[in-house]
């Protein structure tokens, strides 16, 4: 019974759930029933296609229209065929969920093909570049196109006379031919110059060559790529000059002018001159124009009259090379230093205090003139931009009438405040508290004060510090320099302006394998190869120059005598060894250039100043008071010869004596040489008190050294009788310093 019960639950619970299954189909069928494809329209949009290609279906839009209204885009539909098969109009069918519709498709096929090439002809040898053929394809539906996808049967022109290529596009086959030519080959040069004269030491215009090359295929080609051997104009008259291209040259001839001075400006750099002196050469700049278009500055110049002669403007004209230029100088009155006559100040900060002296003048109005305290933070700034430091003080001063610029300049001295430093005392000048202008050149009177020539009212600033003035040049004689293995060479650089506080350099070799320098500047080749050397200054200034240095295998014909005087120089111990040496050395040499013919003595003095170019005291062994010595001895032996040897280019009083040479130079007059004979005396005896004893030595030595040249080349300064008696008055008196 129980069990009945449970078969009839079961069936109840089979025809509910039959029932329910039966309900939701049915409203599925309903919903079907609402909603369904009526319709489907195909647009394409692609241009007409080769027979045989597929259709873009990108370019193809099917959209179905619903039987609820809604037209959307179909994705899911089939096509009865992929490809154009025939020309003209193609109906392709479109089906999707039972429906179909249709669109058309427009056929074409190749029925000509022309191909052409650009060029002529072709070297022999060469491919022909794709750039230059232009295939054209023609179609069944009269259009035509330049087609890119086409085959080449060969590119390469394999011989001379017609070549001829096909091409292949869509079944279709074209031929065209190109002409091949034998290699084209230089045959000859043509050259010709049509340009102006060209200055000597310059380059001509390449632009004013013209350059042809005429080949074997007999066509001819100007050319730019040409040499010009040499590069620059090397004399006056007629340069033969060679124009190359490859192996093949030709000359030409152009015309060489003297380089020469078309025009000059002069500008007065100094200061206002006391009337009756002269104007000191090194006040006045001159910058010369030359016939090549550069600019330099020139030394060689005259005045006309360098004495200032009245108070105000005084016009002075510049001599150079037959032209001329004007510069004017403004010339004051002589002054007679009167403190008692004149202002005084005392200016204080923080403890620190300063007397002010300034001497106005006779004629000059005293209370026109005001010495002011000024806040030493107005005039920060321009400190701080010379150098770091706080300890300084600041004053104006002012003048209340212009008219008592007239009386300018003034004497002015300063005390030194407690606690400055005597050696880095300085005062300096500024117009807009800004920058640093000018440092007073001055002394130190007896009295502790430190007196200068006042030129400007303006703000003044006493400080304990000294300007650092940067390295501005910084130069050697040569680029490029070779040595042989084993060999020494020393550096001088040259460093400009010769004020520069911090004048020391640092030596670096890019290969010290190969050459090694010193921290003196002092070379050996150690390896054959190639360095870089260089020299950079200490200073902060950045600068720099390099030198390259070649080191080559290549002996000397005299290697076997120098390896003798080098030995002999290795057993030098003291200064007297040394004397001894350069004895031997003279007499050695002396000996041997009697068997010499002229070429062998020039090899032989270019080996021997080679090797001696290359000593330093590390070589020699000496200490710096063994040298000193050394020019005590040769002092005493009156060899000049010798101290021109060892100390002529190398001597630390070089710059004075090219100095000196210069102003000898420039006499023209016996003016000119009455004042450099006054000049020369006074600035030996102030340089010569101002030496240690043995520096002074030195000084005495390169002096005297410089004046023996002098003596023999005295034929070669051309000056006339009334000069060279004077010559012979300043001689007279040099003898009694020992010449």
């Amino acid at each position: 019974m129980k069990n009945r019960r449970i078969v009839k639950f079961g069936i109840a619970m089979l025809l509910l759930i039959a029932a329910v299954l039966f309900a939701t189909g049915a409203g599925k069928k309903a919903e079907a029933a609402e909603k369904r494809l009526a319709s489907i329209t195909a647009v394409y949009t692609g241009e007409t296609l080769l027979v045989g290609h597929s259709i873009d279906l990108e370019k193809l839009t099917v959209m179905g229209l619903y039987t609820d209204g809604s037209y959307v885009k179909i994705k899911d539909y089939a096509l009865s065929t992929y490809v154009v098969a025939e020309r003209g109009n193609n109906r392709i069918t479109v089906l999707c969920d039972g429906v179909t519709g249709t669109f058309t498709v427009t056929g074409k096929e190749v029925q000509q093909v022309i191909a052409r090439y650009s060029e002529n002809s072709v070297t022999v040898g060469e491919s022909l570049d794709r750039k230059k053929i232009t295939v054209q394809a023609y179609y069944s539906d009269g259009t035509r196109e330049t087609v890119e996808d086409y085959i080449l049967s060969d590119m390469l022109v394999s011989e001379i006379g017609v070549n001829e290529f096909t091409v292949y596009y869509e079944g279709e086959t074209t031929k065209f031919t190109v002409r091949g030519k034998e290699e084209r080959v230089p045959r000859s040069m043509y050259a010709r110059y049509s340009g102006p004269s060209v200055i000597v030491g310059n380059a001509p215009d390449r632009d004013d060559f013209y350059v042809s090359i005429f080949y074997n295929d007999n066509t001819t080609e100007r050319i730019t790529t040409f040499e010009v051997i040499p590069s620059v104009i090397q004399k006056e008259g007629s340069n033969t000059v060679l124009v190359s291209y490859g192996e093949m040259s030709a000359e030409v001839k152009i015309n060489g002018l003297a380089k020469k001075i078309v025009s000059i400006k002069a500008e007065y750099t100094g200061l206002p001159v006391v009337i009756g002196t002269s104007v000191s050469s090194e006040d006045i700049k001159v910058t010369a124009t030359f016939n090549d278009g550069t600019k330099d500055t020139v030394t060689n110049f005259t005045l006309s009259s360098s004495v200032i002669y009245k108070i105000g403007d005084n016009l002075l004209t510049v001599h150079c090379d037959g032209k001329i230029s004007r510069i004017n100088v403004r010339g004051v009155e002589a002054e007679i230093i009167d403190y008692s006559s004149g202002i005084e100040e005392v200016i204080r900060d923080s403890g620190v205090y300063s007397r002010i002296k300034l001497a106005i003048g006779a004629k000059a109005d005293k209370t026109a003139v005001f010495i002011e305290k000024l806040d030493k933070k107005l005039v920060e700034k321009a400190m701080h931009r010379l150098v770091q430091t706080d300890e300084y003080l600041a004053f104006e001063v002012v003048f209340d009438d212009p008219e008592m610029e007239v009386h300018l300049p003034m004497t002015m001295k300063v005390s030194v405040p407690a606690g400055y430093d005597k050696k880095q005392f300085a005062v300096f000048y500024t117009t807009n508290r800004k920058t640093i202008m000018a440092q007073m050149n001055g002394e130190f009177l007896k009295d502790g004060y430190y007196e200068f020539k006042m030129f400007q009212p303006g703000t003044y600033i006493i400080a304990d510090c000294t300007p650092l003035i940067y390295v501005e040049t910084l130069a050697l004689e040569e680029s490029e320099l070779t040595l042989r293995l084993d060999r020494s060479y020393s550096l001088d650089p040259e460093i400009l302006p010769h004020t520069a506080t911090d004048k020391t350099v640092k030596y670096t070799s890019s290969r010290p394998q190969i050459v090694s320098v010193s921290e003196y500047g002092t070379l050996k080749a150690l390896k054959t190869g190639t360095a870089i050397i260089t020299v950079e200054a200490k200073d902060g200034s950045g600068k720099k120059c390099k030198l390259r240095v070649n080191v080559v295998k290549k002996k000397g014909k005299f290697d076997a005598d120098i390896a003798v005087f080098s030995d002999e120089l290795n057993k030098v111990r003291d200064a007297y060894d040394f004397m001894d040496f350069l004895d031997y050395l003279e007499e050695e040499v002396e000996d041997r250039v009697y068997d010499m013919d002229e070429r062998t003595l020039e090899a032989y003095t270019k080996e021997l100043e080679s090797w001696i170019g290359g000593w330093d005291e590390e070589d020699i062994a000496l200490d710096a008071e063994e040298w000193l010595l050394i020019l005590e001895l040769l002092y005493e032996r009156g060899d000049y010869g010798d101290a021109a040897l060892l100390f002529g280019d190398g001597a630390m009083f070089k710059t004075e004596i090219k100095e000196l040479s210069a102003r000898l130079d420039a006499i023209e007059t016996p003016e000119d040489f009455a004042m450099f004979s006054e000049l020369f005396f006074m600035e030996f005896e102030e340089t010569f008190a101002e030496l240690e004893e043995k520096e002074a030595m030195l000084y005495l030595m390169a002096v005297l050294t410089w004046a023996e040249e002098v003596q023999e080349n005295l034929d070669s300064y051309g000056w006339n009788e009334e000069i060279l008696e004077l010559y012979q008055e300043w001689m007279d008196e040099l003898e009694l310093y020992g010449f």
